[in-house]
């Protein structure tokens, strides 16, 4: 178990920074190259190391700014593997690597601060995350195995802790490569552990259920979806969607589709502020800005501002799509809606407070972080070993 939890933190160090590969003893070395070219390579899903879910490497390169310099190109990499690589609470040879590591984190102070300061910002910025994750498993090994469990305490329960996961929420959002058979029940082959778990977001939920097989035929879904349906709709939004798509049956398939509510986040807050600017305007207002014609436009303008949202945070979030495109900013004004304004400053007053309590003057070293784990996968190893377990 810890031999192959060292793989799996040996690989992120190495993703983040392929020189560290060569400070490698020379099995775990070759081990880490044999799955480093498996993961270059051109071409579909591979199966890397543990994980019977198999992995798509083009996920791990880096887009947008992440591409410009080597260290966000390294970070962007190992982010993404510690984020995909899904422990199945259905395995249960997973899950016993799962909890290990969970145990291993929480148990020391140090890594236990570390990833603190790797997941806890994005609860205030973008939610909680639906996966397991360190302070998740850590938990409920509390309650199945008490406070200080040995290794024989966590074989003899694992059946227990197996059990008591399934009280853990089921994901809404798939990011995994199924087949179509496992698509079907996704939620039951993806539940589990994720090291650095993704946070979903409400327009995803809503656009994996408005896709094929939910709407039938239809292959990929529309940003407008999010503003036809769901806490971000209006009138505009419906009149944009039933214009976009072909007959009314299809247009009534997406608008009864299910959805999800806004997170208690900063990304929430802002999300909320995007429906002020469908609010109808007082009288006094100039007429033209009373018409349907301007609801179509403050549309186009909500949809921007949540593009940005999307791409803005699209290596922290479950994502079923990618992205592609490119913009040009053109002149414009400012829009009578103060109201949408205050709360923008209020927004970004309180971003800058989440920011400054959870970075401090410290830069976070997430390299050395992930040395530290893999050095402390070997110890744990090496105990055993000598201990005879």
């Amino acid at each position: 178990v810890y031999k192959d939890l060292a793989r799996f933190a040996a690989v992120g160090l190495a993703l983040q920074d392929e020189s560290t590969v060569e400070s490698m003893d020379e099995k775990l070395r070759r081990e880490v190259k044999e799955v480093l070219a498996a993961l270059s390579a051109r071409g579909g899903a591979v199966k890397v190391l543990f994980f019977e879910l198999p992995f798509m490497p083009e996920r791990l390169r880096p887009a947008s700014f992440y591409g410009k310099a080597e260290e966000l190109r390294g970070y962007f990499a190992a982010r993404r593997w510690y984020a995909l690589c899904d422990f199945r609470a259905k395995s249960k040879e997973e899950t016993a690597r799962a909890l290990r590591l969970a145990l291993m984190i929480e148990g020391d102070p140090q890594l236990s601060a570390l990833y603190s300061s790797l997941t806890l910002p994005y609860d205030a910025l973008l939610g909680p995350c639906e996966d397991g994750d360190v302070r998740r498993y850590a938990s409920i090994a509390r309650e199945v195995f008490g406070e200080e469990p040995t290794e024989n305490d966590v074989d003899a329960k694992m059946g227990a802790f197996c059990k008591a996961l399934g009280d853990l929420p089921d994901p809404l959002v798939n990011d995994q490569w199924l087949l179509p058979e496992q698509y079907e029940n996704f939620a039951e082959e993806t539940k589990g552990f994720r090291l650095l778990p993704p946070r979903r977001l409400p327009s995803t939920v809503l656009f994996q259920n408005t896709v094929d097989p939910l709407v039938k035929g239809r292959m990929f879904a529309s940003g407008i979806d999010f503003f036809a349906v769901g806490p971000l709709a209006s009138e505009a939004g419906r009149r944009a969607l039933h214009a976009a798509v072909a007959g009314d049956q299809l247009a009534q398939a997406i608008l009864t589709a299910r959805t999800s509510s806004l997170p208690d986040s900063l990304h929430g807050q802002a999300l909320r502020l995007l429906t002020l600017l469908q609010e109808a305007l007082p009288a006094t207002a100039p007429a033209p800005l009373r018409t349907s014609a301007w609801q179509d436009k403050q549309l186009w303008t909500q949809l921007g501002a949540w593009a940005e949202q999307r791409h803005t945070w699209a290596l922290h979030t479950k994502l079923t799509v990618h992205y592609m495109g490119l913009t040009r900013e053109r002149p414009g004004m400012v829009s009578p809606y103060p109201e949408f304004f205050s709360g923008l400053g209020q927004l970004a007053g309180a971003t800058a407070e989440v920011l400054s309590q959870h970075t401090g003057d410290e830069v976070i070293d997430t390299r050395g972080t992930g040395q530290e784990l893999l050095e402390l996968t070997k110890l744990v190893d090496r105990l055993r070993a000598n201990s005879g377990l």
